[in-house]
């Protein structure tokens, strides 16, 4: 929880060292593949339609293309056999005729409704079916004329110069070919000109695919990246700090227990242990004598400070400490509301770490550790608990040795008091 005083926060961030949960990240990077796989999904089935649809129109063209080149051989063949019927010089040969031309009628009036309907499918403003059913070409209109002087002739008696004849023989030859030979010309120039409008479209789509992958890589993807690149690098981060506080505890562990050590000793040892730890350049356990503040023990290797040094204690970092109750730290007092205090024009600290040490409830001094360059990340909470836990030690100690130390002064009052007493006896 986070306490205030009137030198700003004084307590850690609460978990903003911790790395983000990899669930969130995963469902971000999930939802990003979905998107982007979504939105090429999309242009695929544009694209996809939009082929169909044409080929469904094309097919409609081709088959009348195909048909009408059919219809364009049965015209001739129609024209065949009614001149072999109308030249036909007996009976048996007439009665063959006929029955060829009566086929030849029925194939091509069932090929004529087969391009009727093709026709009609198409759009209003499309060429081949003006070219059917315009009045003006009116290529309908002639085929229905046509079929029925074939059947003209399929009815009546051989003779070289029927009228009926040679209108057929006019329309296979000269006025019904160029019909069909247009139509052919129209689709080939159609098709043309729908190769081309394919052309343009791929070439959109391509583009548009392009657009949509640099979009992607843009927006999607290389966001992703760097979320799952700062995801990685938090967890590194975290899994660090984790190895580094194990460490720390370790050596926390080692000094305390030892025996090879008396507390002045330990005391050091903690306090270069902790400007390693914290990466500060100074360490230093206070005493409060007044309104001042005195050096117990310091860890400067540059001797700048030594022990028994005596500063004021108003506008010092430590003094927040006292106030507090509770760890303060500064990672850049240039930024901050440390900025004009005496700590920092005198001394130069931009960055400090601080916690009271307490002995029997009471505050009787200050651990720390000062730098004069800025921490370029906060303070975390495995911070706060190394130093507060490091204070915590001192202090018991403190106590212990006021205890023991008490102990002794008592022993030795009653030793000189038995002593007094049993001469006085003698």
């Amino acid at each position: 929880m986070s306490t205030h005083s009137a030198y700003g926060r004084i307590s850690a961030p609460g978990n903003t060292a911790d790395p983000p949960s990899s669930a969130p990240v995963i469902r971000r990077i999930t939802i990003g593949f979905a998107l982007a796989l979504g939105l090429l999904a999309v242009i695929a089935l544009i694209a996809y339609g939009w082929t169909q649809s044409i080929l469904a129109n094309e097919q409609e063209r081709f088959d009348l293309l195909a048909a009408s080149g059919l219809q364009r051989i049965r015209v001739q063949q129609v024209a065949l056999a009614a001149e072999q019927l109308m030249d036909a010089p007996d009976p048996e040969t007439a009665a063959q005729a006929r029955e060829t031309l009566s086929a030849a009628i029925d194939e091509i009036a069932r090929s004529h409704q087969e391009l009727s309907r093709i026709a009609a499918t198409l759009p209003s403003g499309d060429p081949l079916r003006r070219m059917y059913a315009d009045p003006a070409a009116a290529l309908d209109v002639r085929m229905q004329n046509f079929m029925a002087r074939a059947r003209r002739l399929r009815d009546a008696e051989p003779d070289p110069r029927h009228p009926d004849l040679q209108a057929i023989r006019q329309a296979a030859l000269y006025e019904l070919p160029p019909l069909f030979r247009t139509a052919s010309r129209l689709y080939v120039e159609e098709r043309r000109s729908l190769l081309e409008t394919l052309n343009v479209m791929h070439g959109a789509f391509l583009g548009l695919t392009l657009l949509v992958l640099a979009f992607e890589g843009m927006f999607i993807f290389r966001p992703m990246v760097q979320e799952a690149r700062r995801y990685i690098s938090q967890r590194d981060a975290s899994e660090a700090r984790l190895r580094a506080r194990e460490k720390i505890t370790r050596a926390l562990y080692d000094i305390t227990s030892t025996t090879q050590m008396d507390h002045l000793q330990k005391v050091q040892a903690l306090l270069q242990m902790g400007c390693n730890y914290f990466r500060m350049s100074v360490g230093m356990l206070t005493r409060i004598e007044g309104e001042e503040l005195e050096l117990v023990a310091v860890h400067d290797p540059d001797n700048r400070l030594m022990p028994g040094a005596r500063f004021p204690l108003a506008g010092r970092y430590c003094a927040a400490v006292i106030e507090a109750g509770a760890p303060v730290s500064v990672n850049h007092a240039e930024h901050s509301v440390w900025r004009d205090q005496p700590c920092r024009t005198l001394t130069g600290v931009e960055a400090y770490i601080g916690a009271p040490v307490q002995v029997r409830g009471a505050i009787v001094g200050t651990l720390c550790f000062a730098s004069a360059v800025p921490r370029e990340t906060p303070f975390t909470d495995g911070d706060y608990d190394l130093i507060r836990l490091m204070a915590q030690w001192i202090g018991s100690e403190q106590d212990r040795l006021q205890t023991e130390a008490a102990l002794r002064e008592s022993e030795e009052r009653f030793a000189l008091l038995s002593s007094v007493t049993t001469e006085g006896v003698v």
